[in-house]
């Protein structure tokens, strides 16, 4: 069965590309929870008391649930019971004040709090194994006990307060649900079109005055009659209860999250927000005309909600792709962050010495203070990060649409490298960068720079597209040899500092190398361990030149992070918790903690080596190791280094190397990619063009019957979203875009994650 969230894209941002697994909330004994506060917020719900009792609920993405009591000012795990990290629905009762219930949705089904949170229960007895997508009650909930659920296999029902589900004769794919009273139903189905029900759905109709080809996305019913649609082009309004639909001044942007007030029917007022960059959007004549939110609503909105404040005030929490929470008391005009205590960051990597870890991601990049404990966002200007490295007050941040970003002065102010491909998927520091000032990054092409970053040239026989990791050698200043890790071509090896390489791929298995590893006696042993996404951990013994699998595998064979103690033993990171090779045989790392780990580091903040992982949903943890893998450090046997010559600035007039390519001419579609999303099968694709303001885009997968075609308006960087549904478990798909005569084209490969 398909995952809703789980999509693989190969020229995604990494760690969204990969990874959908438990991520289990630990204990001090299992090890800390560092932060940072943010995370890509899927799904947000607000309780119809939140005047009096300030509770609300939010679901970020590998996170499951957190929840609040004080109106959004802190933010505390809420997940006891739920087995699945990707929760892609939260939902309160609406006779919340008294039965305490809250309903969340996730592919292992549907999950049920009596306590308001506190604990879950699976309750998905009826429905088949189907993946779920959001709980819809009706109005009167409190006495019918009827609720709805949106699955892969359609609308299912429960008359008995969501303990048992029955099918309905909706048997599509249903991504988006919403009740009225008196039985009214509607469904937005994943295909296109709207299904609906006037009795509680007993029976349904295709709704006839639906826009053929749109994906409704989310849905907002007020009262009798009232009713919003937010699609894949823009924002519908319904007068009569889903008969009968008209198009709103917002037509071309994707809208993920609806949510209107309570007195709608007076009022008129009510919120809308797009994943795709467009940011909120408002309402305040019935949904005919909505408005963009001022500049401080959140950029990136995956979901909304709105509830009324004990002054009567319009209040609302957004929630985003990756920068948390955001909260107004006055109906969307100013926001806020209100993220304090949501340690559900998605981290793409880590760099770091000793006690100071940086560390990129969906949200962008900070920096950990070993003195106070504290992060601090970088200014590098990008949301979606996909590698990070640093040696002392040398920063360089990769990015997915703004390139490389480099910082000489400790991350106080960043300029962009003189490269054009625009997406960053690895860099490598030298283990001599004090003294050689070596880097390599892959950006469209493998580029070495060994002036830290001033001037560059291009590297021959590997593209830089689909490299996950670089390793260097720790003999690199003799030997010259470092290692890449692929997506899609195994492993690569260079014996010349980086400037041409040589493909490894005798005994590899198939699929995506998420690591490479060279031993610490590589000058003397030639051992290279590479982690791979399914089949655990294999080594050579001859510098890469044949691989075999390890005799002793982690009891998790989807490896994403490889790196050694100081104490010379091997850590492994994979879909379920991190652990160590000692004396043939693994062992996990601090007890029951088990979330996805994205990438490993280890440190020694106090003396006392520790790993610090970064996590899918789950941020950055400090990871205590066992006796034999701990070492205790103290000042004299950690080395010094002198920092190399700080290039003056302005660096970004350094010309670029003959070898570096120019910049594409516009308009051109320079980057497509894809964050998977709550959606079945399919994801967001983000495209990046310059030049046009608005393009028509059409999306073709290899296998034939399927094509998706859509007017894209682009924000002023130049980005907008394009919504697909694809009905196979790998797809290559081919993305066009034309404006007038001129067309740009991009493909990429997807596969979905069971």
């Amino acid at each position: 069965m398909s995952r809703f969230s789980a999509v693989r894209i190969s020229t995604l941002v990494v760690l969204l590309a990969l990874f959908a697994r438990p991520a289990q909330a630990g204990s001090s004994a299992d090890g800390v929870a560092l932060g940072p506060d943010r995370g890509w917020v899927v799904s947000l719900s607000m309780s119809p008391n939140f005047a009096v009792d300030g509770r609300a609920w939010a679901a970020p993405y590998g996170g499951r649930v957190f929840a609040t009591d004080d109106r959004g000012a802190t933010w505390s795990p809420s997940r006891l019971g739920i087995t699945d990290p990707v929760v892609t629905g939260i939902t309160a009762s609406p006779d919340f004040a008294r039965d305490r219930m809250v309903f969340a949705t996730a592919d292992d089904g549907v999950f049920r709090s009596v306590d308001a949170g506190t604990t879950w229960a699976n309750t998905s007895t009826g429905l088949g194994g189907h993946a779920c997508r959001v709980v819809a009650l009706d109005p009167s909930f409190g006495t019918s006990g009827v609720a709805y659920v949106a699955t892969d296999g359609g609308v299912f029902r429960s008359p008995f307060e969501g303990t048992q589900w029955f099918p309905t004769a909706v048997t599509e794919p249903v991504i988006s649900l919403a009740t009225g009273p008196g039985g009214l139903v509607l469904a937005g189905l994943s295909n296109g079109g709207i299904e609906r029900s006037l009795d509680g759905g007993q029976t349904w109709t295709s709704v006839a005055g639906f826009p053929v080809g749109r994906t409704t996305l989310s849905l907002a019913i007020a009262g009798n009659t009232a009713a919003v649609a937010g699609t894949d082009q823009g924002i519908w309004l319904s007068q009569d209860g889903g008969l009968s639909w008209t198009e709103s001044n917002v037509k071309q942007d994707r809208i993920d999250a609806v949510s209107l007030s309570p007195s709608f029917a007076i009022d008129g007022r009510g919120l809308a927000g797009s994943a795709g960059g467009m940011g909120a959007y408002q309402t305040s004549d019935g949904g005919v005309v909505w408005r963009s939110a001022p500049p401080s609503s959140p950029s990136y909105v995956s979901s909304i909600a709105v509830t009324r404040s004990a002054t009567g005030a319009l209040t609302a929490m957004a929630g985003s792709v990756g920068d948390g929470i955001f909260r107004s008391s006055d109906a969307g005009t100013i926001w806020s962050t209100a993220s304090v205590g949501l340690a559900a960051a998605s981290v793409t990597q880590l760099a770091g010495s000793s006690g100071e870890v940086l560390e990129g991601g969906l949200g962008g990049a900070s920096i950990r203070s070993a003195s106070q404990n504290t992060w601090s966002d970088l200014p590098d200007g990008s949301k979606f990060v996909n590698a990070v490295a640093m040696f002392k007050r040398h920063f360089f941040i990769g990015t997915e649409d703004q390139g490389l970003r480099i910082s000489y002065d400790g991350g106080t102010t960043f300029h962009a490298a003189p490269l054009s491909d625009g997406r960053v998927s690895a860099i490598g520091l030298s283990p001599n960068y004090a003294s050689d000032s070596t880097l390599i990054v892959a950006e469209g092409n493998v580029y070495k720079s060994v002036d830290s970053g001033l001037t560059w040239t291009r590297a021959t026989g590997m593209g830089g597209n689909d490299v996950r990791r670089f390793r260097f050698s720790p003999a690199f200043a003799t030997d010259k040899t470092a290692f890449a890790a692929t997506v899609n071509h195994g492993v690569f090896r260079t014996i010349d500092g980086g400037q041409t390489w040589q493909q490894l791929s005798g005994g590899l298995p198939g699929g995506q190398i998420s690591d490479v590893l060279p031993s610490q006696n590589y000058a003397s042993d030639r051992t290279v361990y590479a982690a791979t996404s399914g089949q655990g951990v294999y080594e050579s013994s001859n510098a890469g030149d044949s691989w075999a699998p390890l005799p002793a595998q982690p009891e998790q064979r989807v490896v994403s992070a490889l790196t050694w103690t100081s104490g010379g033993l091997l850590a492994a990171g994979t879909e379920k918790g991190a652990f160590l090779l000692s004396n043939g045989s693994w062992a996990r790392i601090a007890g029951q903690w088990d979330s996805y780990v994205t990438d490993l580091k280890n440190g020694a903040p106090n003396g006392v080596e520790v790993l610090f992982a970064g996590t899918l949903g789950d941020g950055v943890w400090q990871l205590p190791l066992s006796q034999s893998g701990t070492a205790s450090l103290n000042a004299s046997a950690t080395p010094t280094h002198t920092v190399p010559a700080i290039p003056t600035c302005p660096c970004p007039t350094v010309a670029p190397s003959p070898t570096v390519r120019p910049p594409p001419h516009p308009p051109k579609l320079i980057r497509a990619w894809v964050m998977p999303k709550a959606l079945h099968a399919g994801g967001i694709a983000l495209l990046r063009m310059q030049g046009p303001s608005w393009a028509r885009v059409t999306a073709t997968m290899s296998s034939p019957g399927w094509r998706r075609s859509a007017g894209l308006q682009l924000n002023a960087r130049g980005m907008g979203a394009f919504g697909f549904l694809a009905p196979r478990q790998d797809f290559r798909v081919l993305v066009v875009a034309r404006t007038g005569k001129r067309t740009g084209r991009t493909e990429f490969i997807a596969r979905l994650v069971h």
